[in-house]
């Protein structure tokens, strides 16, 4: 069960590292040739509330779908 996690977490890891550099790529982006590249902090909080919501998601998921299931059961099995 515990490789399931790590899995998860490599991929949402992956996400966000993959969406944060196409966002700091884009604000650092210059439009004319020799202007200073200003980075606004409004992309800094997306990527912050995209990794919260996938965090979140990564970890509520397995959690809800592992208390769907019978205690005493899965206990007993093992």
């Amino acid at each position: 069960m515990a490789v399931i996690y790590v899995i998860t977490a490599a991929i949402l890891a992956l996400v966000i590292i993959v969406a944060s550099s196409v966002i700091i790529a884009a604000g650092l982006s210059t439009a004319v040739p020799g202007a200073t590249a200003t980075i606004d902090a409004m992309p800094g909080l997306i990527i912050a509330g995209i990794g919260c919501a996938l965090i979140l998601l990564a970890t509520l998921v397995p959690t809800l779908v592992g208390l769907r299931r019978d205690v005493m059961r899965t206990l007993s099995s093992e």
